[in-house]
């Protein structure tokens, strides 16, 4: 068996939080709720999603003429 880090013999797996031999305690979780109300046309940045981010969830609350 090979592990995350590369070695033949190693146990070591991923976390949750995609640490390699990791404890899961390294997970930083954003969350939050959009509320201004868009007005103009045209695109609009609402959030900046961080390279490396994992299990992304975005949801569209209510219905919307918007797209995501």
């Amino acid at each position: 068996n090979i592990g995350c880090d590369d070695y033949l013999g190693s146990d070591k797996v991923v976390d949750k939080c995609g640490v390699c031999g990791g404890d899961n305690t390294g997970c930083q979780v954003v969350s939050g709720v959009f509320k201004h109300a868009l007005t103009s046309l045209g695109y609009h940045r609402v959030v900046e999603i961080p390279q490396g981010a994992t299990k992304i969830n975005i949801t569209e609350m209510y219905k919307s003429n918007n797209y995501l």
